[in-house]
């Protein structure tokens, strides 16, 4: 269960704990020339892919009452190359 129903203060959207995003982005310039350089980046977006839990579902009676329903989108990576001029 995401959270105890027996705990009356809990609302929805403030009763529950949100994890940490783990986000990294790297990158590296490589000169070409005197005026001409290029860029790469790297972005990692959740990158351990920990499960983040969005929605708990909170309709009291229903089949899925406490728990949690959807979730945040996995890891993402993004590559990118870019020439400055």
């Amino acid at each position: 269960m995401w959270f105890t129903p027996s705990q009356q203060r809990l609302c929805p959207g403030c009763g529950h704990a949100r994890p940490p995003e783990h986000d990294q982005t790297d990158g590296k310039d490589f000169r070409v020339t005197e005026r001409h350089t290029i860029q790469f980046r790297s972005e990692f977006f959740n990158i351990f892919n920990h499960t983040n839990f969005n929605g708990v579902d909170t309709t009291f009676g229903d089949g899925n009452f406490s728990q949690a329903v959807t979730a945040a989108d996995p890891r993402n990576i993004e590559f990118a190359l870019r020439w400055q001029f």
